[in-house]
């Protein structure tokens, strides 16, 4: 058996210039994602909020796949993958026309044998959204992809997705609390019904999002692995005095350790 580390990460990339187009070089961005790569050694990324590669002229380009975004080319913040082993292929599997910021990654071996699918998320803040969009938007997105996700044995979900399932966060809000542990079994339903996995404990320890005057990080960066990754699987974070105080994310790397 082979083990596999992955990272998922929310970079928080540039803003670009009007309407968000980039014109020009991203050392920031470049960094942030040498530093993960130095720190964690992973052996695949999902990288979300990055700028097109071509912006990133110091990374291998072998070793990444192009920017999906769907507001178009050259757009400052979408989403892509790296991977350690350059003899890997990695087939992509668009996501729905009017929110392509998921998509399906096929990893195989130099063999053609497929290692696993990994689901790429990053629920887009939406102008006016609160939690039942976000959750409304997730569902959708996970509907687009059962097809995918049911067709593989060794499946990771990952990603920003920008739900808060944790009632931590709204401690003095018995309201909200309620709302939150509803989402959740909602949710756990709703994969369910789907034949998906459910979220793994790791969302639990995610300090990722944004800090509120009560003093707590939101939760949103979830990860979701299907039965077959189970055993021996590891999970944790990077580190928060790298990844938001040095290079100056909002949020910390999700990691994963597996068996294939």
């Amino acid at each position: 058996m082979r083990k596999i580390k992955i990272a998922a990460w929310n970079v928080l990339g540039p803003k670009g210039s009007k309407n968000g187009i980039m014109t020009g070089a991203d050392p920031g961005s470049e960094r942030k994602i040498q530093n993960l790569l130095k720190e964690e050694n992973p052996d695949f990324a999902f990288l979300q909020e990055v700028p097109p590669l071509q912006c990133m002229k110091n990374l291998n380009r072998n070793l990444f796949s192009e920017q999906i975004s769907c507001i178009g080319e050259n757009y400052c913040r979408g989403i892509m993958v790296y991977r350690a082993v350059p003899a890997w292929s990695v087939e992509i599997v668009p996501g729905r026309n009017d929110s392509p910021e998921a998509a399906g990654y096929i990893v195989r071996s130099p063999d053609g044998d497929e290692l696993f699918r990994f689901l790429g998320i990053w629920n887009r803040p939406l102008e006016a959204g609160g939690q039942s969009d976000y959750f409304n938007n997730f569902v959708r997105i996970v509907e687009h992809f059962q097809d995918f996700c049911r067709a593989g044995k060794n499946l990771v979900i990952a990603g920003d997705t920008n739900l808060i399932l944790n009632a931590e966060a709204y401690r003095e809000n018995e309201e909200e609390q309620k709302k939150c542990f509803n989402r959740r079994k909602d949710l756990s339903e709703k994969m369910e019904g789907l034949g998906l996995p459910q979220v793994y404990p790791v969302a639990d320890n995610a300090d990722t999002l944004k800090f509120e005057k009560n003093g707590l990080w939101y939760r949103c960066d979830l990860l979701f692995v299907s039965d077959d990754l189970r055993d021996g699987l590891c999970t944790g974070l990077g580190r928060r005095d790298i990844y938001i105080d040095k290079l100056g994310s909002d949020h910390l790397p999700i990691l994963a350790e597996f068996y294939i």
